[in-house]
């Protein structure tokens, strides 16, 4: 929850880092965000004494109903040596609309209803 706790703000590149002012000794937290248009450019935690990392970069984004939505994401994963990385891309996104999952009761069975 990023309402607890007080942060503090500086620049790294063409981001703005936002991190808490003290770190927890477990690990440490940053969030770049980009500043035209005040998304997530990147988030990080760290764990230094276990050598683990998680960075999520969310390299383009698209616009969808008048919001921005990320539409490509790179996840990075270290632990120890061991990397993982995962490439996702949305190309269909939508936003409020409603969903509609078609189900049939097979026959021989009767609905339940919990109220």
């Amino acid at each position: 929850d990023l309402n607890k706790g007080s942060y503090k703000a500086s620049t790294h590149e063409a981001s703005y880092v936002i991190q808490p002012e003290e770190q927890l000794s477990l690990f440490e937290i940053f969030f770049l965000l980009n500043p035209g248009h005040f998304k997530m450019d990147s988030q990080q935690i760290t764990q230094m004494q276990e050598n683990r990392m998680l960075q999520v970069d969310y390299l383009k984004y698209q616009e969808v109903s008048k919001q921005k939505i990320p539409e490509q994401v790179k996840i990075f994963a270290l632990d120890a040596g061991d990397d993982t990385i995962i490439d996702m891309e949305y190309r269909s996104v939508s936003l409020n609309e409603e969903l509609r999952f078609p189900f049939r009761i097979p026959s021989g069975y009767d609905e339940i209803i919990i109220k």
